[in-house]
């Protein structure tokens, strides 16, 4: 990282709301299912997935379901991808991929293999941070916040106990 100072881009309000505003986008596109299911690419993906799913059982009458998946986002060719949960646990029902930031797209392509074996009607992808810096064909259907920086930045969404920050350095 060129620059190693960090500077707050949102709060742990901030990210809330914005969790809050995407499970409603959710819920708009998703209404007409009985079940749903959110899939958090760990550790931070997972975390956001997690907050998604409370905010989303708030305002649906809906099944949902809570999963994650491993992705060595060093080096993510290499690595297993692992899907923590049983394909029919995810058959027939939408399924949110949830990451914390897409800046490439590589992390969130190969998080997409083990889906191609699974009966599901719609995949869509949430982000609370969207750099686009695309590198892979991935483009987020929910979106918290999108920011533009170089390719220098790096930008890191962390959660500290109860409390959610996201900084860029």
């Amino acid at each position: 990282m060129a620059n190693t100072q960090a500077t707050r881009i949102l709060t742990d309000k901030q990210i809330r709301q914005k969790i809050e505003r995407i499970a409603f986008e959710i819920y708009e596109e998703n209404h007409a299912y009985e079940e749903i299911a959110f899939v958090g690419v760990a550790p931070t993906g997972y975390h956001l997935a997690e907050a998604l799913s409370g905010e989303y059982k708030k305002i649906s009458r809906q099944a949902v379901g809570l999963y994650e998946i491993e992705v060595d986002k060093q080096a993510p060719v290499c690595g297993d991808v692992q899907l923590k949960a049983a394909p029919e646990l995810l058959s027939n029902r939408p399924v949110v991929l949830v990451d914390d930031v897409l800046n490439t797209g590589r992390t969130l392509i190969y998080a997409l293999r083990p889906f191609y074996r699974i009966a599901i009607p719609k995949l869509q992808i949430a982000v609370l941070v969207y750099r686009d810096h695309k590198l892979f064909p991935v483009v987020p259907d929910f979106v918290g916040l999108s920011l533009s920086t170089t390719l220098q930045n790096h930008v890191e969404v962390k959660k500290e106990g109860s409390l959610w920050a996201c900084y860029l350095y």
